[in-house]
């Protein structure tokens, strides 16, 4: 008997032993495949600008853009007028003083371009005789007495908002007569409508550009010209970027888009100028004939000499008697009366 208990004993702890696992299984995690990059998007072409070099002035414009003949436009210059717009895409800019001790821009404009363009103002004789060297079409808003009459015995090309008001428009936000503006695609409709362009042939430049020597000259920082108690100019020149920086009375003088006006040359012209009869306001300024000068560039000064001999001639500058060539770049000249040389400062 206790033999066979012993054996259902035996058989009992066998059962027990292959009975069912009651203990929980281990669910391992699931093996993460290795994540595959999605592809990045091909970058969107970026469209550049194709540039040529401008004929006039050695720099770099858009390709296309280049004028059969200089667009000329004058410009307001007293506070109220400022800052001016469209001023830094001109190839060359004139400084000129007009009645009432300012001054008054001359913007010649070698390409086109977007946006407006001015405060625009009226011509006197000197501007007329500009227009007429540079073979351009002259922007203006009225004229002067012997403006009005030169621009009709010399047949110079122009465009009067008085006459053709459909080419400038008024910017509501400023105050008259500081408020006329106009376009360069305006200025090349009206000049082809009054069958100014196309031109016959491609109007030549007035002055040479390209690479030069000019010597060791006189190092010189900063020009001052004084025009008026009210009215004068400072340039500072930034060796960094080879440029003469403007200031107008003290403040750093900028464009409608806040860029400050800046030169890579710079000529003092001094001239005769005195009234143009007894007691008159107006001034009668000598282009034709001879005088010297200064010449700035590279952070250095160089006297010059210059002489015209008509009114369509173009006007010569020697260094050294030689023609100078300029700086590719934008140029700014000032004309100055020859008895207040000592209104003009460098060091």
């Amino acid at each position: 008997m206790k033999k066979f208990a012993a054996i259902l004993l035996v058989a009992a702890l066998s059962l027990t032993g292959c009975g069912k696992n009651t203990e929980p299984a281990v669910t391992l995690p699931p093996v993460a495949e290795p994540a595959v990059p999605a592809p990045e998007p091909e970058p969107e072409p970026v469209e550049t600008c194709r540039l040529e070099i401008c004929r006039f002035t050695g720099r770099e414009i858009p390709e296309g853009s280049a004028l059969e003949r200089p667009v000329l436009v004058i410009y307001d210059n007293v506070r109220p007028a400022r800052p001016p717009a469209g001023l830094k895409e001109a190839g060359f800019v004139y400084e000129i003083p007009v009645e009432g001790a300012i001054t008054r821009f001359l913007a010649v404009f070698t390409h086109s371009f977007p946006g407006a363009i001015g405060p625009v103002r009226s011509a006197r004789p000197y501007f007329v005789t500009l227009a007429l060297e540079h073979g351009g079409i002259l922007a203006h808003c009225g004229f002067s007495p012997r403006a009005q009459i030169m621009l009709q015995e010399l047949k110079v090309a122009h465009i009067n908002e008085l006459t053709y008001s459909q080419y400038y428009f008024r910017d509501s936000t400023r105050k008259a007569p500081h408020n006329l503006y106009t376009g360069m695609d305006l200025l090349v409709s009206g000049a082809e409508k009054l069958k100014y362009l196309p031109s016959a042939q491609k109007a030549a430049p007035v002055f040479r550009n390209g690479e030069a020597e000019y010597g060791t000259g006189e190092a010189v920082a900063k020009v001052t010209l004084n025009y008026s108690t009210a009215t004068w100019a400072d340039y500072l020149y930034d060796k960094a970027g080879g440029l003469y920086l403007r200031y107008m009375e003290g403040d750093r003088h900028t464009d409608a888009e806040g860029s400050q006006l800046a030169a890579k040359n710079l000529i003092v012209q001094f001239v005769n100028i005195t009234a143009e009869e007894p007691g008159s306001e107006r001034l009668d300024i000598a282009l034709v004939g001879q005088g010297t000068g200064y010449y700035f560039v590279n952070g250095r000064a160089y006297p010059l000499a210059w002489h015209k001999k008509t009114a369509a001639s173009p006007t010569q500058y020697l260094l050294d008697g030689k023609e100078l060539v300029l700086a590719p770049g934008t140029t700014w000249i000032h004309y100055v009366d020859a008895r207040n040389r000592s209104n003009v400062t460098f060091n």
